[in-house]
């Protein structure tokens, strides 16, 4: 899924990616603001709302110097290293609902200053469709604290408690925390939590995982405007190759563009077809070599009808068939396709020693949760001199990505 963010270009560290929170002065570049004045306009006032104290300013590329600190830009952009630029490159599609400036730009349609309240986010969700009216005894019972769950194997009845999910006769059934889950399914949770390398994965995998609705929300809320899906944890550099699985919208080719790498071979049954205008153009702005190949990743009975009638592939097939004999990172949104991709990754990690960043949110028509711990637990139990991280890219169940880094990349 595509989405939107702000994030920081720094090739020593990428994951100080922090914008907003600062007082500081903010540059535009003239010739962007004028080709893309839309989503300037909505970024301006979003920028102004979480900190009121920013000062944004417009330049031209000639005019800068080195007392031009913070520059954001739409494409991907090269700046004198004397000059020191702090260059922050946005990632944007407006027109996604997982975009998150058309998430602040609903949110602050009910509020005009960044401040989170339950009642205001469910509002939001509410105007975006995200509830629906429950059914049944449920719908009947609805004054009750809890609704009657039929069990995690469809057996004997449980009782779950209500969230901020839960609104009167409404609901929103799209948090881990509505599903009854088995003494196996939570022994495994434990065991991914202590195999992460960082409070902050253990934090966001328990909250995701075991937090209710409103505990999702606020940490989103708060950390909107300083991560990016596919940014955490990973350090790319010039020349690097990249494998990425699954690209629609190809929010992250810029992001991936960023430090000059090689190659990104991008992988989807719909080729660059669904790209959109922003990133078409990001990518006539670099030097970087984009294969795209237009097949499915280890198709399955979750892929849409559409897409069947394209000729399937693996990774192991792709590496094979253009001759790779380097990879620096492989990322992949497979729509629960990573399920079966695991060994292979596995075997490729052994060869390649990449980075990967794999969605593990996916759900499967009998397990519903199991790639939240199934992935990670086999990844961690196989991959040597590995670390693990987590980290959460939407407020509701989805957009959870498992990062696997060698120990010798710091």
């Amino acid at each position: 899924m595509s989405e939107s963010d702000i994030f920081k270009d720094n090739p020593k560290d990428m994951i100080q990616n922090e914008l907003i929170i600062d007082e500081r002065e903010l540059y535009f570049l003239v010739d962007e603001v004028e080709k893309y004045k839309d989503i300037y306009c909505s970024l301006k006032k979003i920028l102004l709302i979480i900190n009121p104290n920013l000062l944004l300013n417009e330049i031209l590329e000639v005019d800068i110097s080195t007392k031009t600190k913070n520059i954001l830009t739409i494409l991907p952009r090269s700046f004198p290293k004397e000059f020191n630029i702090n260059h922050i490159l946005i990632i944007t599609d407006m027109d996604n609902v997982w975009s998150r400036i058309k998430f602040f730009e609903d949110y602050f349609e009910q509020s005009k200053e960044y401040k989170f309240s339950i009642d205001l986010f469910r509002k939001m969700l509410f105007s975006r469709g995200a509830y629906e009216e429950m059914i049944g005894r449920n719908k009947i019972l609805s004054f009750l604290p809890f609704i009657i769950s039929r069990g995690y194997f469809g057996l004997i009845p449980s009782l779950i408690f209500k969230d901020a999910s839960f609104y009167k006769k409404f609901q929103s059934f799209k948090y881990c925390n509505n599903y009854q889950k088995s003494k196996i399914f939570n022994n495994k949770v434990n065991k991914v939590i202590e195999r992460l390398n960082d409070g902050q994965s253990k934090n966001i995998y328990d909250i995701t995982l075991n937090g209710k609705a409103e505990d999702n929300w606020e940490w989103y809320f708060n950390n909107a405007h300083k991560n990016l899906q596919y940014s955490d944890y990973i350090k790319i550099n010039e020349q690097d190759v990249i494998i990425n699985c699954g690209i629609e919208g190809g929010f992250e080719i810029p992001l991936f563009s960023l430090n000059n790498p090689g190659t990104i071979y991008n992988i989807d049954p719909c080729g660059d077809s669904l790209l959109s205008n922003i990133v078409n153009d990001s990518i006539k702005n670099t030097s970087v070599n984009n294969v795209f190949i237009e097949k499915a990743l280890y198709m399955t009975d979750g892929v849409p009808e559409e897409f069947k009638q394209f000729e399937t592939t693996t990774l192991l097939e792709v590496i094979d068939d253009y001759n790779i004999d380097k990879i620096n990172l492989i990322k992949s949104d497979i729509e629960g396709g990573e399920r079966y991709m695991v060994d292979d990754l596995i075997e490729i990690s052994e060869k390649f020693r990449p980075q990967l960043a794999i969605s593990i949110y996916h759900t499967s028509k009998k397990m519903p949760l199991n790639d939240y711990v199934d992935i990670p637990l086999k990844l961690m139990n196989s991959l040597t001199n590995y670390k693990f991280y987590i980290n959460h890219y939407s407020y509701e169940r989805w957009e959870l990505v498992l990062y696997c880094i060698p120990n010798n990349i710091e």
